[in-house]
């Protein structure tokens, strides 16, 4: 709110809006939109939408924990070890 000088009740609106809009998809997609193939034969829109999600944005996640675990700028490797090795892993802050 601060970066962008907005009141608070526009941010919300902006942000919730969206999510409003979300739950049609699901509705329209075996209703309205059962006929649109996105993937080809026998495919719909939630096909499509799990597609991107299992096969794309999951891995991607999974890509960026471990270069951030692994990598130097990030936790590192030689931080990870000992901490999963012990109990303090579970109760400090990474550092």
């Amino acid at each position: 709110m601060e970066v962008f000088e907005i009141k608070r009740v526009k941010s919300v609106i902006i942000t919730a809006l969206p999510f409003c809009f979300y739950p049609y998809h699901v509705c329209l997609g075996y209703n309205l939109w059962s006929s649109v193939q996105p993937l080809g034969e026998g495919s719909t829109i939630l096909d499509m939408y799990d597609f991107v999600l299992s096969k794309n944005i999951l891995p991607f996640g999974a890509m960026c924990y471990i270069l951030y675990v692994s990598l130097k700028r990030g936790w590192g490797f030689d931080n990870y070890l000992p901490r999963i090795n012990t109990a303090r892993a579970l109760n400090s802050h990474i550092s």
